[in-house]
């Protein structure tokens, strides 16, 4: 029997893009999407983060798989559907079946083990950066600003989470941010295209190389350029002495993890 379009989507690889707010997951996500072969919805949602919550609710809850009246299998299975029909509305289908499907969610930790579950074929392309630009970034962002200094750090602090969970299986990648700014990140997208099992395209490189991240949510202006990020960790300098000691409190083992270097502390 014929597969159905949304059978031929499932059976695909589902390259999910994860990170920290204000890390390169916009611009990693767009880059993408640039490719000629990939459906991407080309924008961050929970829903894959909340239906990973439901699963790990419910599929090893033998009390509420009873009341569901279909197997464990089933359940999972009714919801990896529902994912698909919502990420990847048929109304927004390309003409030609493509060689992979994505989209963006920050994920956490509780639900990890429910991750290969719901997408069997998920490529998790993670990206992290510097924990100083990152919450200085997060600090002056239009929305998540009004967070506080130990909010923003202890957000950072959780990008260890995912790369200690998946770091050394198959379908785990990790991208630094630093990589999208030197002179190797079209190896970088050539890597990452043969990895998820994409013809090559240099689409995705000459995305990054134009447009690099998106702004801070100040203003409307467009994607910002390369050049313009060689000063963004020098934004510590106005942390007061509280701010540096709360960072270093909650961020030092993530940035020894990463091998980031704190700046005031030589």
């Amino acid at each position: 029997m014929e597969l159905t379009r949304i059978e031929q989507l499932i059976d695909l690889p589902f390259v999910l893009v994860s990170g920290q707010a204000r890390s390169g997951t916009t611009v990693l996500t767009q880059a993408m999407a640039a490719h000629p072969d990939v459906f991407s919805n080309g924008m961050e949602n929970t829903w894959v983060r909340d239906v990973l919550d439901l699963l790990a609710a419910n599929v090893d809850n033998q009390s509420r798989m009873r009341q569901c009246l279909v197997s464990p299998e089933q359940f999972v299975e009714s919801f990896r559907e529902a994912t698909f029909k919502i990420l990847f509305p048929d109304k927004v289908w390309p003409a030609k079946l493509p060689q992979a499907v994505s989209t963006f969610s920050s994920l956490k930790h509780e639900v990890f083990e429910q991750l290969t579950q719901l997408l069997p074929r998920v490529k998790l392309l993670n990206i992290v950066r510097n924990g100083v630009e990152v919450v200085s970034s997060r600090m002056i962002h239009r929305h998540i600003g009004a967070w506080s200094f130990e909010d923003h750090c202890e957000a950072w602090a959780r990008s260890v989470d995912v790369v200690e969970w998946a770091e050394g299986q198959p379908y785990f990648m990790l991208v630094r941010h630093e990589q999208l700014l030197g002179d190797g990140a079209g190896e970088l997208f050539q890597a990452i295209q043969q990895w998820i099992g994409l013809d090559y395209s240099d689409r995705c490189h000459e995305f990054v190389s134009q447009n690099l991240i998106n702004t801070t949510g100040q203003s409307d202006e467009p994607l910002t350029q390369p050049g313009q990020l060689k000063n963004r960790i020098d934004r510590c300098r106005n942390w007061t002495a509280e701010q540096k000691g709360t960072f270093e409190e909650i961020c030092s083992d993530g940035m020894a993890y990463f091998g980031y270097r704190i700046p005031w502390l030589g």
